[in-house]
Parts: structure tokens; C-alpha cells; sequence
């Protein structure tokens, strides 16, 4: 904890400045003149404020009669500030610090933290390592201690509280008062889930360490393929597992698993829950990679990638149901590698994010996935109803169709039951059996899906000819007695069951851009007999009556389907081994995002207010240099949807000037700033509002004139806003498109006095150059310098601020506003002939 505060004082000033001092204090309304002047005697009366900033507050005296500031000067002290007790409040509570405003305040809230199990003065003083130097911890907490995230108890943590209620934050309100008071009435949460647990797994200080992250442990596809990849993994390295929910495998990952995280309860699994309850694990190890199986588990991402671990991330979803998309967009930005089970799942993705059109992703089928031991019994009704189609399919010929998968829509159960009707209303005398295995068969519980599926059985006429059975830890059984697979999901992009199925010889029928399955199956004309229109469960019936009449081609399409199967699929060792070589080779990429990151720390070249732009982030440097060199890695060639990470600078120019050496991942900007900022194509002149004065200040030499087109009259009067704090003279060229408005704009200008206003009426086209290059072409002779600004809104339905914040910045850069920004320009002028344009840096690259 010492380190951290002597890390929070070296980020605040504490040099002085009287002058500023006595203006915050005196427009504050902090200040009471009589009773600071009781305090200190008649000799301050002439200047009460200045006399308590240069030494009343070390005498302590306060500015008021019930202010705490001589109470909270040595806790204020303690992280380095040594202004008055004043100025210190003031501008920590311009920061958002809830600090109490009076004295009795400050008792009311010490009372109320003495008298709570949430503050335990001994694990305090631990925290803040506070012994034997006067300092009372409770009043430490409430001055300093909370908005410096230092946890008065292991039951509460208000970093965590203030970033997971931005409301409590943004009311500036104590964030353990209000938990005691309010908080934990409304079932708010006081510290992160506690998630870790050690697993069996023995920790091999020879081996590294990876990370496997999984969104559930449930007996399904992603995380059985999970599980696979972590047995292989486990042979390797140290393994270390996060899953988001729960389920019958967790056991399994235990036994692999050094350290195990998670379940995350339904109501915690948010970006702040995932940070926090993982601060642990990602801060104090080092990891090779990360995989991310799912993009269920996309917010676990970003915490890695700030972490420095890269990530591969598996997307076992088509994009189209993956929600909020724009949470999948924001986790492709973090993810380091991208990998996709088959084409039409990489098709979707691009479609959704059309980014991932510029960037390298892969397409890997995964291997044939085996099935973690579960527990059976002798007497499970599954075994019985198993062992009565075994003799159905084996004694009495019956033909067995096989489905499989969660029960639920995507899955697509009710095209399974009516691909059956299909059959049995052809040929009702055929012994074709329909059989589904997966859980969530439940027509007596389940009123969204289940009730609907049984009643599709029975007006189908399907009871006797389609069986549910729940998941089977074996599946052995089941395949052995499958003639056909039926994959009917509306879409899936490589389920296991499909693999096993075509590793096995079992003919598969599945619909076209539906999956992966699909995809490959089409490679070949005999396994292609398969795939049929998208929901035609007429053809897909069809296709299963083929096959069940007529044995050689069934055996035929099998044997196809078994070559397809050993072309298309490694095994899984062969499988993890791929995934291994992406993430070591994205380490040593991260290895140099990491030192890049260094570099643009060390150097005020990186500009984070161009970067971040008018959003309303609050974070360090730090925090948006790492967002940046993300998203650059990430998005590649689609330069022109990076922000720009400082102003003139373009980065895809500079690198591809030296792409030789920006092979191994180097940023290009922390390249530049690492040779010394060498000159060239890719670096304009930038001319800045804090240039040496001998730089800002124009001689009025130059005839200037402004041009802008006001369709909007009355954005006249701010557009004189920003020209006031400039001194250069200047003539306005005023155009709008009729007599009202050239009326009205003469009006309001009539105020400007620093040259000439001349206001003429022209047609509203041109895109707003068009009147200067016409209406006042024979006018430009009379000048050295012209400028043009546009003067409009915003048309767009979806975001009507975006005119407004798009004249405010040109304004702001080619006017004035927070600095006299034209006489900065003018200027530039005078000194350089050789300048011909100057131009607001956007903060998009274009061109």
C-alpha cells in the first residue's frame, strides 16, 4: 500500500501558486470573512483570503467557523499535499472525493463507521500501515483512505463499489456510508465474488503457466471441446481455469486445474466483476496465453489483454446471436487471435464486424472431442431405453435416426420432429425410428419450449415412432446403433456430435449454411447428398428414406463421410498443438506490445484527449495508451477506424515506410518516438495552443479574411464567441441563402469591430465553399490569408449532436475558445512562406 500512495502523490502538483490559490478559495463561497478575521486578528482584515493562504492555515486557523480543514490537514499530508487545508478540499472535491463539509459532518460519519462490522480498525491499519504516528484510522478512511481504494474491512472494497454503482460515485457520497445506509438494503454488492479455489493440479515451477477460460462446465459441445483442450494443455504447462457457470464437468477441470475461478453468479458477471474478482490471479502471475473458449466468455478479454497475457479467442457462435454485438466488437479488439471452427462461422463474424475483413484470422475444425467418465447406474432408465432400440435396430431392422444436443430452439428439435413426420406420412409402414439425445426435455416444467415440442410429437403422430433421451456420459452406445444423423440446428458451427458422427461412418443430414458440417460436407459428391436447402425438411426426410431403402448407398455415403472425416479433422492433440503455436507466437507479440507500451508512457507524444475524443471515459495514460495499441494490433488495415493517437501524425504512412522493421508487431507511433521522431511524409507541422509566445502573437501584417456560410443564423453569436479571444484584425465574409437570414446575421454582427462585415445572400449549395469560390471570388484578391469555417447542424436522425460537436471542434481549432487559436494560425503564416494550408488534425485518419 506504500507504494501505491507514493505512485497517487507523484500524479498531483503540489507546487504553489498564491494567486490561484486566493481566487479558488474566494469563489468558492468557503471563505467568511468576520469569522476568519476573529480567528486571526485585525491585522488580516485587509486581506483575509491572502493572509490565511500564506500562513493562517499554518497556524490553524480555518476559513469558516465549522470547517474540518485543520482536522484533515495531517491525513491530506500523509499523501503529499501541502497547500491549505482549503485548497486541498476544494480541489478534491472538484475531483468527485466525497469529504465531509463541516465538522459535525465528520463526526456524524466517524460515528456511523465505529459503530459498523464493515470497518475493522485492525485490518485498516494493516492495509495502510498506520502504527504509532497519531493518525486516527477511521478519520484516515473518510479524508483519504476510500478514494484511494484502500478496503476498511475484508467485507467491503470501494474501488469496487464506486465502479460497479457509477450512481453512488457521481452523487459524491461516501461509498461505505452509503453501503451501511442504503446499500446493502438494496442488495447492492459491498466487494467482488469471491471465485478462487486451488484445484488438484500440483504447480510445476518448471512449466508456465496458461489460462483456459470457459463459459460454463456443462456436459455440451464448447465445454467438452474445453475440457479437451485442457487435458492436452495440462500435459505442458501449469493450468489455470475460469468458468463463468457452473456445471457437471467442473470436477473434471479441477482435477486438471492449478487454481480454479468461478462459478460468477448470474448477477456479478459484468466487466467490473470479471476485473476485480480476477485482479488476483491476472496481477501476480505470469501466463504464456490465454484461450478463450466461447465468445460467451468475451468479457474476459479486455482484463487479460490489459494484463499483457494474450488471447486466442475460440468463437464457437455464429455472430448473429451473439448479444449486445457490441460487446463481440469491443472483445475482437482485445482478442490477440481469432479462431473460427469453419468458414460460414468466420462468413458471419465478417458480416457482423466488418472490420475482421483487415485482419489475419484463422479457420481450424477442432478434433474429434472424447467425453469425460460420468457417473451411470445399472438401473438408469436410459440403459433400458437404450437396450430396447438396440433390439429394435439389431434384431428387428428398425433404422435409426439420430439427433442431438440441448434441447432449445437453435438446435432446432421441432425441424428434427417434423423431418420425422416428413418420413413417417411417406411410408408409415417403415421401420424408422427418430431418436433425440440431450438434456432439457421437460414438457412438464419447460412452458418456452418443451410443452410446444411434445405437442408437435403427438399431433405429428410421432409417439411411437421418436424417443427423448437425456445426455449419456457414453455415447458409444448410441452411435452404434445410429444409421443416420440428422443435424437439424438452425445453425451450429461445428458441433462435436457432427465429428463424431462423420469420424464413425454415420451418413450425416444437415441443412446448407446452417454449419460447418455443412460446409465440409459439400467438399465431397457423395457426402453432399446431405446437405439439402436450408429447412427443407421435406428433402432432408427424402434423403433419410434414400438412405434406409437402399443399403449399399447408405454404406457408400458412409464410407465417403469416414474419409471426409479423417481429411477434415486432426486429432485433438494435433488440434492443441495449432492452438499452442498461435498463442506463443501472439506472446511475443504482446512481449513487444508491453514495451511499446514503455515507450509512449515515457514520451507526451501519444495525445489521450485526441485519442479518447468528446466520450465521456475517465481513465489514466496508461489505460488509453493500452486501448490504443489494442486496437491498433486488432484492426490492422482498417486504419481509418483507429483514432488517431496524436495530432498529425498518420501511422499506416510511417509504417509503410518501414514495414521492414515493424514485423515483429511494433507499434509504428511507439517506433517513431523510440528513433527520435525522424521527419517525414507521415508527420505534419502541428501548431499548438502552448508554442513559445514569440510563436502565438501575429504583427498584423497580413490581410485576413474569414469566410463562413450560415444557413443557421443563429449560431452567429457563438461563432463571435470564439473569435473574442483573438487580437488579429480580420474582415468576415458572410453568405447565407436569403434576405431574412442576411438580415437577422447583420444584426448580430453588427457587435464585431476587429475589421468589416459584409453579408450577402447566394443559392445554399456548394457544400458552404461553393458561395466563397463564387459570391466573393473577386473579393480574395484584396487578401494575404482566407480562412473557411462551416457554420451547420447536424442532419442525422441517430445522433442530432453530431453537427454540433463536429462545429465545435472546428471552431475550437481554427477560432478560438479555450485559446486565441486564429492568431496562433496567422501567425504561422507570417513566419512561414512556404505554408500554404493549415487544417484541423482530425482525430479519424482519412486517406
Amino acid at each position: 500500500m506504500a507504494d501505491a500512495l507514493t505512485h497517487q502523490r507523484a500524479s498531483w502538483s503540489t507546487r504553489r501558486d498564491l494567486d490561484l490559490e486566493r481566487s479558488l478559495i474566494s469563489s468558492s463561497g468557503l471563505f467568511d470573512d468576520e469569522v476568519y478575521i476573529e480567528q486571526a486578528g485585525e491585522e488580516s482584515r485587509p486581506d483575509p483570503i491572502g493572509h490565511y493562504v500564506r500562513e493562517g492555515w499554518r497556524l490553524g486557523l480555518e476559513p469558516n467557523a465549522f470547517f474540518p480543514g485543520e482536522r484533515l490537514r495531517p491525513y491530506f499530508a500523509s499523501l503529499g499535499f501541502d497547500e491549505p487545508p482549503a485548497i486541498t478540499w476544494l480541489t478534491l472535491r472538484s475531483a468527485g472525493w466525497s469529504l465531509p463539509a463541516s465538522r459535525g459532518e465528520l463526526e456524524r460519519s466517524l460515528a456511523k463507521l465505529r459503530n459498523s462490522e464493515l470497518f475493522d480498525e485492525a485490518f485498516y491499519r494493516t492495509q495502510i500501515g498506520i502504527t504509532a504516528n497519531g493518525l486516527d484510522p477511521a478519520t484516515h478512511y473518510i479524508a483519504v483512505g476510500e478514494q484511494t481504494g484502500i478496503a476498511p474491512s475484508a467485507q467491503f472494497d470501494p474501488a469496487y463499489y464506486g465502479d460497479r454503482y457509477p450512481d453512488v460515485a457521481q452523487a459524491g457520497v461516501g461509498r461505505l456510508l452509503h453501503y451501511i445506509e442504503h446499500g446493502r438494503a438494496e442488495r447492492r454488492e459491498g466487494c467482488p465474488p469471491r471465485v478462487s479455489r486451488r484445484g488438484r493440479a500440483i504447480v510445476d515451477p518448471d512449466k508456465e503457466n496458461v489460462l483456459l477460460i470457459v463459459h460454463d462446465t456443462s456436459r455440451t459441445g464448447a465445454p467438452v471441446l474445453a475440457w479437451n483442450i485442457a487435458l492436452h494443455l495440462a500435459r505442458s504447462y501449469n493450468l489455470y481455469t475460469v468458468h463463468v457457470g457452473d456445471g457437471e464437468l467442473t470436477p473434471e477441470f479441477e482435477a486438471l486445474s492449478a487454481e480454479v475461478h468461478g462459478p460468477f453468479p448470474s448477477a456479478n458477471r459484468s466487466e467490473i466483476d470479471v476485473k476485480y474478482s480476477l485482479r488476483a490471479l491476472l496481477d501476480t502471475r505470469k501466463f504464456r496465453y490465454a484461450i478463450v473458449n466461447s465468445a460467451e466468455s468475451r468479457l474476459f478479454a479486455e482484463p487479460c489483454a490489459r494484463s499483457f497475457i494474450p488471447t486466442v479467442l475460440l468463437m464457437h457462435e455464429f455472430a448473429s446471436y451473439v448479444s449486445p454485438l457490441s460487446s463481440l466488437h469491443s472483445a475482437l479488439d482485445w482478442c490477440t487471435e481469432v479462431v473460427f471452427p469453419a468458414r460460414v462461422v468466420a462468413q458471419s463474424a465478417e458480416e457482423s464486424c466488418p472490420l475482421l475483413r483487415g485482419r489475419l484470422t484463422h479457420v481450424m475444425p477442432q478434433g474429434m472431442a472424447v467425453l469425460p467418465a460420468g457417473k451411470t447406474s445399472r438401473n438408469d432408465a436410459s440403459s433400458s431405453i437404450l437396450e430396447q432400440l438396440t433390439y429394435q435396430h439389431d434384431i428387428k431392422g428398425t433404422f435409426v435416426v439420430l439427433g442431438a444436443g440441448a434441447v432449445q430452439i437453435r438446435k432446432g428439435v421441432d425441424l428434427f420432429l417434423a423431418a420425422a413426420a416428413a418420413v413417417i406420412r411417406s411410408q408409415p409402414d417403415r421401420a424408422i425410428h427418430f431418436l433425440w439425445v440431450g438434456n432439457g426435455f421437460r414438457p412438464q416444467e419447460d412452458m418456452s419450449c418443451s410443452v410446444y415440442l411434445q405437442e408437435q410429437v403427438n399431433r405429428s403422430g410421432l409417439t411411437a415412432h421418436v424417443t427423448f433421451l437425456d445426455a449419456v456420459p457414453d455415447l458409444e452406445p448410441v452411435y452404434r446403433i445410429a444409421d443416420a444423423f440428422l443435424l437439424s440446428s438452425r445453425l451450429d458451427p461445428l458441433p462435436n456430435t457432427s465429428i463424431d458422427a462423420a469420424v464413425r461412418g454415420i451418413p450425416v443430414i444437415c441443412f446448407r449454411e446452417a454449419s460447418g458440417t455443412a460446409d465440409l460436407m459439400l467438399r465431397d459428391p457423395e457426402t453432399a447428398r446431405g446437405v439439402v436447402n436450408y429447412f427443407d425438411v421435406q428433402a432432408a426426410g427424402q434423403v433419410i428414406l434414400e438412405l434406409a431403402a437402399d443399403e449399399a448407398l447408405r454404406q457408400r455415403i458412409a464410407e465417403a463421410t469416414r474419409r471426409l472425416a479423417q481429411t477434415s479433422f486432426v486429432d485433438m492433440q494435433t488440434y492443441v498443438a495449432q492452438l499452442d503455436a498461435l498463442g506463443t507466437a501472439a506472446a511475443a507479440r504482446m512481449a513487444q506490445r508491453s514495451a511499446d507500451t514503455e515507450t509512449l508512457l515515457g514520451d507526451q507524444t501519444f495525445d489521450q484527449h485526441m485519442f479518447l475524443g468528446p466520450s465521456q471515459v475517465v481513465e489514466t495514460r496508461e489505460e488509453t495508451i493500452v486501448s490504443y495499441l489494442a486496437m491498433a494490433a486488432a484492426r490492422g488495415q482498417a486504419y481509418q477506424h483507429i483514432p488517431r493517437p496524436c495530432p498529425g501524425f498518420h501511422p499506416p504512412i510511417y509504417a509503410a515506410a518501414h514495414a521492414a522493421r515493424l514485423t515483429d508487431g511494433t507499434d509504428p507511433l511507439a517506433d517513431f518516438v523510440r528513433y527520435g521522431k525522424p521527419a517525414g511524409p507521415w508527420q505534419a507541422m502541428v501548431l499548438r495552443p502552448d508554442d513559445p509566445d514569440d510563436q502565438i502573437h501575429p504583427s498584423d501584417r497580413l490581410r485576413v479574411a474569414l469566410h463562413a456560410h450560415f444557413f443557421y443564423p443563429d449560431l452567429a453569436a457563438d461563432f463571435l464567441a470564439h473569435l473574442e479571444s483573438n487580437h488579429t484584425g480580420c474582415d468576415l465574409l458572410i453568405s447565407t441563402d436569403d434576405n431574412a437570414k442576411a438580415r437577422r446575421l447583420q444584426r448580430v454582427l453588427a457587435k464585431y469591430t476587429a475589421g468589416i462585415v459584409d453579408v450577402r445572400v447566394v443559392p445554399n449549395r456548394g457544400r458552404d465553399i461553393g458561395p466563397l469560390l463564387t459570391a466573393f471570388a473577386d473579393d480574395l484578391i484584396r487578401y494575404d490569408l482566407v480562412g473557411h469555417v462551416h457554420a451547420k447542424r447536424s442532419p442525422l436522425i441517430d445522433d442530432p449532436t453530431l453537427g454540433d460537436r463536429w462545429r465545435e471542434f472546428l471552431w475550437q481549432n481554427l477560432l478560438g475558445g479555450y485559446y486565441p487559436m486564429m492568431d496562433r494560425i496567422v501567425a504561422a503564416f507570417e513566419r512561414q512562406d512556404n505554408l500554404g494550408l493549415v487544417f484541423p488534425s482530425d482525430r479519424h485518419l482519412v486517406g
